[in-house]
């Protein structure tokens, strides 16, 4: 029987998806990797921003002064829902591969173990076999 496991799996991620959706705001990262490039270019170029008074900024990048500056408040506070989805993403990707290679591995050292044991019974018997060839031939002899 073929292991359905996979699909509980993906109705509960499906589940969560959706409750985070309703009880949060839908969740879209492309703007979340526009705040992360513009965390790194401020970091490079601090001018990309600037502050005019406490609270209010303005940047030369069109991009990040559009909707109201809400690009821009991103970047200047990117620890949010969004932000940590999108850094949660390759994680949860890593983790994923890396808890897969260890199974994998795991299932192979098992599968070298039962043939390990197969070939050493068969050895055993094989050599069972020949003592009792060798008994017959030295009975028969004398």
């Amino acid at each position: 029987m073929q292991d359905n496991r996979w699909m509980y799996k993906a109705m509960f991620l499906g589940v969560v998806f959706f409750l985070s959706i309703l009880l949060i705001k839908p969740i879209g990262v492309s703007t979340q990797f526009s705040v992360l490039s513009g965390i790194v270019h401020s970091t490079v170029d601090n001018t990309v921003i600037e502050m005019i008074e406490p609270g209010t900024y303005i940047s030369s990048n069109a991009y990040y002064a559009k909707s109201g500056g809400k690009v821009l408040q991103a970047i200047l506070n990117p620890v949010n829902y969004d932000f940590i989805f999108v850094l949660a993403i390759p994680l949860g990707a890593y983790l994923a591969a890396f808890l897969i290679k260890s199974q994998l591995l795991l299932q192979q050292k098992r599968m070298l173990l039962k043939v390990n044991y197969f070939l050493a019974d068969l050895l055993e018997a094989s050599c069972y076999f020949m003592v009792l060839e060798w008994q017959e031939v030295v009975l028969v002899d004398i």
